[in-house]
């Protein structure tokens, strides 16, 4: 009976969790990219995850005081705090953000 209570709470669970998009379930015109940089990495919560898989947190939007704070789950690059990264930034909401990728955006070609 406790088995059958544990399975019944646990679907529960699992079908209440609320599911975050990810970038494909948007249009990729929809986004803008801006200059980020790596603030902190994290180890993935989950057991079977590679060791490679990591949450990074960023900093994007340089040039606003603050600078807005983004994350995204389970990015499987050799990122370290302080890599420079490009952050595709939601045009209508700018706090929907996603990682890139890595590097500089180049100024003069974003220009033309």
């Amino acid at each position: 009976m406790r088995t059958i209570l544990l399975l019944i709470i646990l679907l529960v669970f699992i079908a209440c969790e609320k599911k975050q998009k990810r970038y494909e379930d948007y249009n990729e015109k929809d986004f803008y990219e801006v200059q980020g940089i790596i603030t902190e990495i994290r180890p993935t919560s989950y057991a079977f995850d590679s060791p490679r898989n990591r949450n990074i947190f960023y900093d994007y939007h340089l040039e606003m005081n603050p600078p807005l704070k983004g994350s995204e789950e389970g990015i499987d690059l050799v990122l370290k705090p302080g890599d420079p990264i490009v952050v595709l930034v939601h045009k209508e909401n700018i706090e929907i953000t996603f990682y890139g990728r890595y590097g500089i955006i180049d100024q003069e070609l974003k220009m033309k």
